[in-house]
């Protein structure tokens, strides 16, 4: 959290979001105000940063909302947002950073000494879900229905999960781990072993979630799952937000349309997106051996190679945008 002349900026991604729900989030600022010796928060200029997490308006309004029931007063406030969201109806200055989470604990940077070009295809595809949720059960237990050569986790986050999703995972196991429990981000974003890269799928399970009853993100928030899939060279498939492909593709990858259905991305129901993503995938590893997807990965490296190229620019120019789009805002 820092302080600048203009604005002072306050890292909203890092809040207490329960707080923020049951607007209490007065008490949060007012606690950092005192921690800063500020004692007027309105005196000053306020910049809330969300980057880092998949904030929307929605949490912003309940922000605001606290402090004016409990003062009466409005807060001079702009943000900047990690989300793909409309700007042009917010109340207040806003800008958003899609591509912020490309430089998301040096993944890319680890990805360098890997000799991708001399990758053998061993698995038909790879899903990584760390963190569990009923959708991501569901997300599973579809593509394992499928019966290909799959690199699975599910929960691998932890040992301890609510026994409903042992249930919802039936009749396969749950949690579901490839090397372990992952408890740190050098295991989460640094991988070692060759497992993480041989699949010519990489099925994203992304942050945002439709249709839970668990509190999550519901925007269009792309994160580091989907920018390891082109750091990766791979083919990205999503369960996701609608729109987000849509998203993805604006910053200029090759989605491999024309080997992948991505229509799914159209679809608002989450059930049917859900069937729809899954028919994807089967359509395009049905009768497919290994050997074939060697074939094909060979026949398009070098569209996967661009990708990757794409991804280092984006890394590359990432702290002086986003320097760029904090001083717009100041």
């Amino acid at each position: 959290m820092s302080q600048s002349s203009e604005r002072i900026i306050y890292q909203f991604w890092n809040q207490d979001f329960d707080k923020v729900v049951n607007l209490r989030f007065f008490e949060e600022l007012t606690e950092f105000a005192n921690q800063q010796d500020i004692t007027d928060i309105f005196s000053k200029r306020w910049l809330f940063n969300c980057c880092n997490e998949g904030v929307d308006p929605k949490y912003i309004e309940l922000a605001l909302q606290s402090i004016q029931e409990n003062t009466g007063k409005t807060l001079d406030v702009s943000v900047l947002y990690n989300v793909d969201i409309p700007l042009d109806r917010l109340g207040y200055p806003a800008a958003k950073f899609v591509e912020h989470m490309v430089a998301h604990c040096g993944f890319y940077r680890h990805s360098l000494h890997i000799d991708f070009r001399n990758i053998k295809i061993e698995n038909h595809f790879i899903a990584l879900a760390r963190r569990a949720s009923y959708n991501r059960i569901t997300a599973i237990r579809q593509l394992l229905d499928l019966n290909y050569k799959g690199v699975v986790s599910c929960g691998s986050g932890s040992t301890k999960w609510p026994e409903e999703y042992k249930q919802s995972m039936a009749p396969y196991t749950f949690p579901i781990y490839i090397d372990g429990v992952v408890e740190t981000d050098t295991q989460q974003h640094h991988h070692t072993d060759n497992i993480f890269y041989n699949s010519l799928l990489n099925v994203i399970l992304e942050t945002s979630e439709q249709a839970s009853t668990e509190r999550l993100w519901r925007s269009i928030f792309i994160t580091e799952k989907t920018f390891k899939a082109f750091a990766y060279y791979q083919i990205p498939v999503w369960f996701a937000v609608p729109g987000l492909v849509k998203s993805v593709r604006n910053l200029g990858f090759d989605l491999f349309d024309d080997l992948i259905d991505h229509s799914y991305d159209n679809e608002l129901g989450q059930e049917r997106r859900y069937q729809m993503v899954t028919q994807s995938i089967d359509d395009f590893l049905r009768n497919k051996s290994l050997s074939n997807l060697n074939n094909i990965r060979m026949h398009i490296y070098n569209r996967l190679h661009n990708n990757r190229e794409l991804l280092g620019r984006l890394y590359n120019m990432h702290q002086q945008k986003f320097q760029n789009i904090i001083q717009s805002l100041l």
